[in-house]
């Protein structure tokens, strides 16, 4: 009897043992404590149940109650673990603790959570479900940006603003800190503030916030162009002379592209220095005059597109073309009959340089001034050549000198009072005094009329422009009231 009695006993307190117990008393003081970027801590005063379970939901309160004999895995990283009801979410399902961190968390976003009392009899698990406390907080956000206005992009006068645009729900001061990204000192507390590099390329600048909230971004990092200004050099060393003698003068170089990490295209303008440019790459030209000539190339930068950025490069540099050595040369009279022709050829220039002279008619001369016959008619092409050792330079020039045949005999046989002519040799201008001229002609000495003038009878002066004839003898004929007559004119220019 006493055996029943203890078996009895035992089996009414193991059904006891296994009985849930619903819990009556919710938790208390359920709230949001700490804050971050990422996280919500909730603590709570926990009820008289064995455990409780946090179901939270983003953005509205949850729309889910647990369930009686349904044990729920929690995961404190929002949205890890199973889904109910579409987007809640058990976060906390825990015994003995009254606090929790929630992790995983949008910036700036909202999150609502209601907390549960359970007896944590495992798949027999009874809730109170009953005015459940509900709490709800949003996180911290910071949207570092900032914006780059490049009041000018080239390295030699580059100008950038930096804008602080960033947005951020944190109530606390935050600290600012510019590092643009050249290796200079970070410039602290600024909002807005402006910068110039010394270097070129693509530079990273960034905005580094410091808040002292955990999980909240540090900043913001972007880019900048910088386009130098020197982008070519001059390739003297393939540079076949920067000094050259005026005979034969051609000035060729190249200019050699620097190494530039930004897409960029180059134009070339050369400014010679005579009023004339070219826009290759490369320098050819030859001048026309000897002097010292101050060439100057410009370089613009472009981007692919076409677009210019402004940059500009100047590069100079100075050509010298060597004087004519031929500059001095004097032949006052290139044009002589043959009877006691005598020609002068000089040169009068004051250095001391090798020359030769020659006349045309096989002589020759080492002479730098000398008189010359030439024994019998016709054109001759004078040559003088000269050395400069100095510079090595040659100089050449021709000269054409003419003879003629003798006028005929009788052409000296003039009236000596019908009219006067002077200067005679003359250069430019030649008067003619005479009384009722009526016509003037000029003709060479082969016997062709150059010139004619029909005059009023009445002058007894007339002035003659002898621009227009070259160097030499020809007839003058003037008709006049009383007869005919002629005279040589000799003319010099």
């Amino acid at each position: 009897m006493k055996t029943r009695f203890l078996l009895l006993l035992f089996i009414l307190s193991f059904a006891k043992l296994s009985w849930a117990i619903r819990p009556t008393l919710q938790p208390t003081n359920f709230k949001i404590t700490a804050t971050t970027c990422q996280s919500l801590q909730l603590s709570w005063t926990n009820g008289n149940g064995n455990a409780r379970v946090i179901v939270a939901r983003e953005g509205n309160a949850p729309n889910f109650t647990p369930q009686d004999n349904t044990a729920y895995t929690p995961d404190k990283n929002f949205g890890k673990s199973t889904a109910y009801n579409g987007d809640n979410y058990i976060v906390f399902n825990t015994a003995g603790i009254n606090f929790v961190t929630i992790d995983s968390l949008k910036q700036g976003a909202t999150y609502y959570f209601t907390i549960y009392e359970h007896d944590n009899a495992g798949a027999s698990t009874l809730y109170d479900t009953i005015a459940a406390p509900s709490t709800n907080g949003s996180t911290y956000f910071i949207d570092p940006n900032f914006t780059i206005t490049a009041f000018d992009s080239c390295q030699a006068k580059n100008n950038f603003k930096f804008s602080n645009l960033t947005v951020t729900n944190i109530t606390s001061t935050l600290n600012y800190q510019w590092d643009f990204g050249d290796g200079s000192p970070y410039v602290s507390n600024a909002f807005n503030i402006n910068h110039s590099y010394t270097i070129s390329g693509i530079i990273l600048p960034r905005l580094i916030i410091n808040s002292n909230i955990a999980g909240c971004p540090t900043g913001i990092k972007k880019s900048v162009r910088v386009y130098r200004n020197k982008n070519v050099v001059i390739d003297y060393a393939n540079f076949n002379d920067t000094v050259q003698c005026f005979t034969g003068n051609l000035f060729m170089g190249n200019t050699t592209p620097l190494t530039n990490p930004l897409s960029v295209t180059y134009r070339y303008n050369w400014v010679h220095g005579d009023g004339t440019y070219s826009t290759f790459s490369y320098l050819k030209k030859s001048y026309a005059q000897s002097g010292i000539y101050n060439v100057s190339l410009i370089v613009n930068t472009f981007t692919f597109k076409g677009d210019s950025l402004g940059c500009n490069d100047t590069l100079s540099m100075q050509l010298t073309v060597l004087a004519n050595l031929l500059a001095n040369v004097d032949i006052p009279v290139r044009q002589h009959v043959l009877k006691n022709n005598n020609f002068t050829f000089n040169n009068n220039d004051s250095l001391a340089r090798t020359g030769k002279w020659y006349f045309g008619d096989g002589d020759s001369s080492i002479y730098w001034r000398n008189t010359h016959t030439y024994k019998d008619t016709g054109l001759y092409i004078a040559t003088q050549i000269v050395y400069d050792s100095a510079t090595g330079c040659y100089g050449s020039d021709t000269f054409h000198i003419r003879v003629e045949q003798e006028p005929p005999s009788n052409i000296n046989k003039i009236q000596a009072n019908l009219f006067r002519l002077f200067p005679n040799p003359a250069n430019e201008l030649l008067t003619v005094q005479s009384n009722g001229i009526q016509s003037l002609k000029i003709i060479d000495v082969n016997g062709r009329m150059l010139k004619s003038f029909v005059i009023d009878n009445n002058i007894t002066t007339l002035q003659i422009d002898l621009s227009d004839f070259g160097t030499g003898l020809y007839v003058v004929e003037i008709t006049t009231d009383s007869g005919t007559g002629r005279q040589l004119l000799q003319i010099q220019h």
